[in-house]
């Protein structure tokens, strides 16, 4: 996937290990599907549901809360 500046750097952990794990796993998605690249998002909702979510996304959520 072609990455800009931003996205970069999010990868290399300069923003936090949040961001790189969320950019870590975008990325993979994105691969999966064959995406050239990202389209700019502003904004974004986690659901947080503990009961749908399951014991392993909830410790997921708590760390990057951390």
């Amino acid at each position: 996937m072609k990455l800009n500046d931003l996205e970069r750097s999010m990868l290399a952990g300069e923003h936090g290990a949040a961001a790189k794990s969320a950019l870590e796993h975008q990325v993979k998605v994105g691969e999966f599907f064959g995406a050239a690249d990202f389209v700019a998002v502003t904004q974004a909702h986690i659901m947080a549901d503990t009961e749908s979510l399951g014991e392993h996304n909830v410790k997921w959520r708590e760390m990057l809360a951390a």
